[in-house]
């Protein structure tokens, strides 16, 4: 049962990876033109399209590292939390999590500043985007002062909690087709508010797995200590 529920959430990181790589890459579609196919935007939809995307070309360094670090931590969130490679190679594990290091502080900090210079959003945006990156920095760093103690178990469970934060604006794309498509709301009206469902979202589902996984380690340590006396 346990294997199987792994299973899941890794199919689940894999397919929520997928789409980050996807709007990553958006950044650097061309702006379509008005067509007959407007109605087939992909979120956030033709409004981002067409108005947000003008503004990263303003600020080409910014938004390169931005987006181009954020394609290539998505890429290696499956390596990185793959037990499977852990076991079989523990230096390759070690290298992507430094190299995860130095592409999430670049993801945060970009994201800081494009939340501040060129909101889609508005206010609301710029108040998401301050308390995403914060939770994403905090949980790093707590992240890595773990793995330095030795603290594993702890280490994985803020790594966890950073991909909260990291994944908040890919969830957000679900949330937000929802909204329009179901409510007739513009993207930037919503955009702010998505984001913050997103994150809420994730951690929901990420707290619950970390509190299912302990209680099943710790009933699997209870049970051997019974059997061993």
């Amino acid at each position: 049962m346990q294997a199987g529920n792994s299973k899941s959430v890794s199919y689940l990181i894999l397919g929520l990876s997928i789409i980050g790589m996807w709007s990553v890459v958006s950044h650097y579609m061309p702006v379509p033109e008005l067509t007959s196919i407007d109605a087939f935007y992909p979120p956030p939809g033709k409004e981002w399209f067409l108005q947000q995307l003008p503004r990263y070309d303003a600020y080409p360094i910014t938004t390169a590292l931005h987006v181009i670090p954020a394609f290539l931590f998505m890429l290696m969130v499956p390596l990185q939390l793959s037990s499977w490679l852990r076991k079989k190679n523990i230096k390759f594990h070690r290298w992507i999590g430094r190299t995860f290091v130095v592409l999430s502080l670049s993801i945060i900090f970009t994201g800081f500043t494009i939340g501040i210079i060129m909101p889609f959003g508005g206010n609301i945006e710029m108040i998401a985007s301050f308390i995403i990156g914060t939770g994403c920095l905090i949980s790093l760093i707590i992240g890595v002062i773990r793995i330095r103690q030795k603290r594993i178990a702890e280490h994985r469970k803020w790594m966890l909690r950073m991909l909260v934060f990291a994944f908040a604006p890919v969830t957000m794309r679900g949330v937000m087709t929802f909204g329009v498509i179901m409510f007739d709301y513009k993207a930037s009206d919503i955009f702010g508010q998505t984001l913050l469902i997103g994150m809420a979202v994730n951690l929901l589902v990420v707290e619950c797995w970390i509190r299912y996984t302990t209680q099943k380690k710790d009933s699997s340590s209870t049970l051997a200590a019974a059997t061993a006396q």
